[in-house]
């Protein structure tokens, strides 16, 4: 089995469709796993959206949901105005096709059936070898304190919030600059974090992140595909591209092997 995942498109549409269908072509029977943020930055989020839940329902896809996602399910639910005030109100414009009043927003969301599906969206997927998720790991779950699992109730904390959320507290420890160890004997992989700010060092010693922990592709723009691994530890892969930021970056879809290998990188 192989598998292709595909995070953080932002709603750029057809440049990270069409890197998604390239790798599904060169991969015909690989597991297809979109990582979240599909929603935000660019104009296209309801084709983004469509495009994933055709993938899911026809093709067997699995999909995660993002933080963004979360944000837009706060605002709905809650009357938050995070996600509407970071990129949501111009989501909701081009969504429904109108400017409409916040309240108004809200109850036409709560209708629709994409924001549905959105929202019912798992956090997590796990296979023998390797786990997805959005942002990250638990302190507990990555030391292998916490049996992995994958939750749809948003209201599960602390669990569902560092799925979607998590930063420093997944990538370094407390100190915030030494890369944490990974101790769930898993590859892990992620989107959520643009890579290129992810710099550190290992412990014990203090070799820095070197250029050979990054992962060549064509698309790739300043936010390569990085690699965090420690000796004897399986491997944690960074794959978010920045396109949340910039247009002309929407690469980093990667394929991986069923022992958590990757592959390629696109």
């Amino acid at each position: 089995m192989q598998y292709i995942f595909a995070s953080d498109p932002h709603g750029i549409g057809d440049p990270w469709i069409n890197l998604v269908t390239l790798a599904e072509e060169k991969y015909p029977n690989a597991q297809l796993v979109f990582g979240g943020d599909y929603i935000d930055g660019h104009p296209y989020s309801l084709q983004i959206v469509k495009f994933i839940r055709r993938k899911v329902q026809q093709d067997h896809a699995i999909a995660l949901i993002g933080n963004h996602e979360q944000r837009m399910y706060e605002f709905v639910t809650k009357g938050d105005l995070t996600w509407y005030f970071k990129g949501g109100e111009e989501t909701a414009r081009t969504w429904l096709r109108a400017s409409l009043s916040k309240k108004k927003i809200r109850c036409s969301l709560q209708k629709n059936p994409y924001y549905s599906f959105l929202i019912n969206l798992p956090t997590m997927y796990v296979t023998k070898h390797l786990v997805f998720v959005h942002a990250g790991l638990t302190r507990g779950e990555l030391a292998g304190h916490v049996h992995l699992q994958s939750y749809k109730n948003m209201q599960v904390d602390p669990y569902v919030r560092t799925h979607l959320w998590v930063r420093t507290n997944y990538i370094w420890e407390n100190d915030q600059t030494t890369f944490a160890h990974n101790l769930t004997g898993k590859t892990i992989v992620t989107g959520h974090v643009p890579t290129n700010r992810i710099h550190g060092i290992f412990s014990p010693s203090t070799t820095n992140y070197s250029d050979n922990m990054t992962i060549d592709n064509p698309n790739k723009g300043d936010c390569p595909v990085k690699v965090i691994q420690y000796p004897n530890e399986a491997p944690r892969y960074f794959t978010d591209n920045g396109c949340h930021k910039n247009v002309n970056q929407h690469g980093n879809i990667c394929v991986f092997n069923d022992y958590g290998q990757l592959i390629q990188a696109f």
